[in-house]
């Protein structure tokens, strides 16, 4: 179920459930999300979801809240902040900064930096969730004309 306020506001509101079986048990999410952009070039959005699983062995919740902030410069030069948090994790925060131009139709440039938690394995089982910073420069060029 999904409802919500006016998309053409400036104020947005919505409000989202699912709910359903999640492998040998039961998920019910609930999520709010409220959008605020007073002009074109900023935009801020703050969202809480809430997830219940039911299972044999228990009921379990999950919180996870999130503010994300972006500001155009023009329509090349953007930047976004988003900060989250959750009930799971033993460091619960993360955060994530991106600058991106795009100099030229499907061509881009990013810096990204990143601060929260990584699974340091691929592997398959329960890999060891580690505390990360990560500045990462991406260049993308389209050679189509």
């Amino acid at each position: 179920f999904t409802y919500g306020t006016d998309a053409s506001k400036p104020l947005r509101v919505r409000f989202f459930e699912r709910f359903g079986t999640y492998y040998n048990g039961k998920l019910n999410e609930f999520r709010t999300r409220v959008n605020y952009r007073p002009s074109m070039k900023i935009s801020v959005a703050a969202v809480h979801e809430w997830d219940r699983f039911r299972f044999p062995q228990g009921i379990f919740n999950v919180h996870i809240g999130s503010l994300n902030t972006s500001y155009s410069f023009n329509r090349f030069l953007t930047t976004s902040l988003l900060f989250q948090v959750n009930s799971i994790d033993q460091h619960p925060f993360s955060m994530n900064f991106r600058l991106r131009w795009n100099y030229r139709p499907d061509s881009d440039f990013f810096v990204i930096y990143t601060l929260g938690n990584q699974f340091n394995s691929l592997a398959a089982g329960n890999p060891i969730l580690t505390r990360e910073q990560r500045f990462t420069v991406k260049y993308t060029y389209s050679f189509l004309k």
